[in-house]
């Protein structure tokens, strides 16, 4: 509950009045401890997940994505994804966004992204989410690469075992 009270002139020689409103604050500080849980969430995860307008341009950036490409928030945030040079092969880069632009939302897309100089394998995951002025879409991104060596080392011994 908060109370607020303000003291009200009605006219000279008049005695001061009072007026005191009170104040149900229960479920906005419900809704921001949710805010501030779901941003904790945001923060610590080791995933890169960034929002962008409709066109491109970054609106947001984790520390995932600080620690996955290199760049601080105070960096990119306001630039175009363009502008980092993650794709290797453009025509790729064309299919994830007509996929994406197909239903509004990715899943699990697979894909080459060029990171300090190395095609590493990610997963692409990307949601339409509509606000108040239009849309933003959240991206995540998740190196799968470890995954991936993973998958081939069984593979390799699977077919050596196979081979004996």
């Amino acid at each position: 509950m908060v109370l607020n009270a303000r003291r009200l002139l009605l006219a000279p020689g008049e005695p001061a009045s009072i007026l005191l409103a009170f104040e149900d604050v229960t479920e906005r500080r419900r809704a921001e401890a949710a805010i501030r849980q779901l941003g904790a969430i945001v923060e610590g995860s080791e995933d890169a997940i960034v929002s962008t307008t409709l066109e491109g341009v970054i609106t947001s950036w984790n520390r995932g994505a600080e620690q996955m490409f290199g760049y601080t928030a105070a960096e990119i945030i306001g630039r175009s994804g363009l502008e980092l040079g993650l794709w290797s092969d453009p025509a790729e880069r064309d299919a994830c966004l007509e996929k994406f632009r197909e239903s509004g939302q990715l899943r699990d897309y697979a894909a080459q992204l060029v990171l300090r100089g190395e095609r590493i394998p990610h997963l692409i995951n990307g949601m339409l989410i509509p606000t108040d002025d239009g849309a933003v879409v959240l991206w995540e991104f998740k190196d799968i690469s470890q995954q991936t060596q993973a998958l081939l080392a069984a593979e390799e011994s699977r077919s050596f075992y196979q081979q004996v």
